[in-house]
């Protein structure tokens, strides 16, 4: 208890520095408040469904005893919900979005978002696609410097539970705020579609080229029967009619198959049109009215706090001796 006394007298003793102290930490903290720009956040909440796809009625089983592995797409989420970031804030994505037209804040004119956010541009050089074929990306150093603050205001969070994204953007202006988010959701719902097409235009590929071999074989096998037939005809052998029955048995399991598979190429085209992810938007893009940041009370608050430590801390280490001789708990 002697202890707490003592400090508190000898705050007391020098409460024009701690005032001094405080007064300067709390200028700090409005400085702060006049200098940065407020930040906006705009938000959307959306959900993904996929269509379910229907099997194959038995085909897996044939085409297994043929030799032949069909591709299927399945009910299964082609990219990860987890991912969804590493996209908006991939290089194609982004250098995509910064060559889109958005409304300048300043002057009101359409501008890409790239002379929006940085006026003076000193990069000549654009970034592209350098190699097509093992897809390099040449990125300019002002692309590049856009992109970095691009990452900081586009998030994107999947909450598992719910099975729910929260897309936002952060930025000065709460109209181009509301804007780019609404651009980049289109953006990210056209790069993942796009890749569940091209997904299953590469599985109809795969199956119209099992589809093409099984047709030969069982044109092939439909000639030899055929031709089996015109030469034997009255040959009532049991070794013919064994070659017979064994030609017809292949002609029939060659034909189920490649029927099969002319079906099979007719529902994978349809799978293009129909099994496509769809979008289900739960919170609308909306213009923020509230700012997100700076947060006046907060800032004042930390400002006060960090006042009062510091002075503290300066009382303190100017009044060492004396908290060293007379501090009653030290002289025991």
């Amino acid at each position: 208890m002697g202890d707490i006394l003592f400090f508190v007298n000898l705050l007391k003793k020098e409460k024009k520095i701690l005032f001094l102290v405080l007064i300067l930490c709390l200028g700090f903290g409005i400085g702060y408040l006049l200098f940065v720009p407020n930040k906006y956040i705009a938000k959307t909440t959306f959900i993904t469904q996929s269509s379910k796809s229907t099997g194959a009625s038995g085909l897996g089983n044939l085409a297994a005893i043929a030799g032949v592995q069909l591709g299927t797409s399945g009910d299964a989420e082609l990219i990860s919900p987890n991912l969804y970031k590493e996209i908006i804030h991939s290089n194609k994505f982004l250098h995509k979005l910064i060559n889109i037209k958005f409304i300048d804040p300043v002057d009101g004119k359409k501008k890409k978002l790239k002379k929006i956010y940085i006026i003076n541009i000193k990069d000549t050089v654009d970034s592209a696609t350098v190699d097509d074929d093992i897809k390099i990306f040449k990125i300019s150093n002002t692309d590049y410097s856009l992109f970095k603050i691009l990452r900081r205001q586009i998030n994107i969070n999947y909450i598992e539970e719910e099975n729910k994204f929260l897309f936002s953007v952060e930025n000065e202006n709460p109209i181009l705020a509301a804007n780019l988010l609404a651009v980049s959701k289109s953006i990210l719902q056209e790069t993942i579609i796009q890749y569940k097409l091209d997904k299953a235009k590469q599985n109809l590929v795969y199956i119209k080229k099992n589809f093409e071999e099984k047709k030969k074989e069982f044109l092939s096998i439909q000639r030899n029967l055929a031709y089996f037939q015109d030469n034997n005809r009255g040959l009532i052998t049991k070794s013919s009619q064994a070659k017979l029955t064994k030609l017809k048995s292949e002609y029939d399991l060659a034909f189920t198959l490649y029927s099969e598979l002319a079906k099979k190429v007719q529902l994978q085209e349809l799978k293009i049109k129909e099994d496509m992810p769809v979008f289900i938007t739960i919170k609308e893009v909306s213009i923020p009215n509230e700012k997100s940041s700076p947060i006046y009370r907060n800032v004042l608050a930390i400002s006060l706090l960090l006042g009062l430590l510091l002075g503290i801390i300066v009382i303190m280490f100017n009044n060492l001796k004396i908290i060293m001789n007379e501090s009653p708990r030290l002289n025991k």
